[in-house]
């Protein structure tokens, strides 16, 4: 298993679907306009819901439950799970 550190990185309009983000480092990262459609970022480290609100879409993305009742929170049809 490999550990990617994406911390402080700009991955603006990247393209990431049915990606899996395992104990990826999301710290600081800027994902403006990004594309995580499908993707599994269960077990990311250092994201956050205001990283994730600022992408393209995010629709069926399996997060950790912490983070997704955060976007709900917010906008409760962003993620259509």
């Amino acid at each position: 298993m490999q550990i990617v550190i994406l911390q402080s990185h700009k991955l603006v309009k990247g393209i990431f679907r049915a990606s899996t983000f395992k104990d990826c480092e999301f710290q600081q990262a800027d994902l403006s306009d990004c594309i995580f459609e499908r993707a599994d970022l269960r077990g990311a480290k250092g994201l956050t819901s205001g990283q994730l609100l600022k992408c393209a879409s995010i629709k069926y993305t399996r997060l950790d439950a912490a983070l997704a009742a955060e976007i709900n929170a917010v906008n409760p049809k962003l993620l259509k799970n």
